[in-house]
């Protein structure tokens, strides 16, 4: 039963990640990031809730086209924020905490309240994550464009870092 959900995220991901392409190079990575973690607060909320088999699998679908939302513009920021020699890593933690965050949260939450409640601890750090990111975006503290090409390390460090924190918790 578990195979339809997770193929009808799957498809979701796929049909929603070109189209969140095409939207981020017109009203900008930010404001698709903002509308991926409402989206994926949403979805993740109606996961919880869906009282059927049906509802569960269109509920992931609805997840997918928010991951599908997230990823180029994402990635895109994330490694047109970083510097050359912080690109590796910062890409390789940021896929390393995203994986961790949905393979453990749904663990530790069912462990502790049972059943789906995991969709709710992704609902919360969706909800979170979008609001400290409309804050950063009211104080100009995210990064909005690419680095100048010979940047020094420490410029614009704060602002990368900030981007970086927003995107890790939610990130896959």
């Amino acid at each position: 039963e578990v195979g339809y959900a997770l193929t009808a995220y799957g498809v979701g991901l796929g049909l929603f990640a070109v189209p969140a392409g095409l939207l981020a190079d017109r009203i900008g990575p930010t404001r698709v990031l903002h509308v991926y973690l409402w989206s994926l607060a949403v979805a993740a909320l109606l996961c919880w809730w869906a009282p059927t088999l049906a509802g569960f699998t269109v509920a992931h679908a609805a997840l997918g086209a928010a991951a599908g939302l997230y990823h180029p513009p994402g990635l895109s920021l994330l490694a047109l924020s970083s510097t050359h020699a912080e690109r590796g890593p910062v890409m390789g933690w940021h896929g390393v905490l995203g994986q961790l965050g949905v393979v453990a949260a749904p663990l530790v939450a069912s462990q502790q309240f049972g059943g789906r409640t995991g969709y709710l601890a992704l609902a919360a750090a969706a909800v979170a994550a979008a609001l400290s990111g409309h804050l950063l975006v009211a104080r100009n503290a995210l990064v909005r464009g690419l680095p100048k090409r010979h940047e020094a390390a420490a410029e614009g460090a704060l602002g990368r870092r900030a981007l970086w924190a927003l995107l890790a918790p939610v990130g896959a």
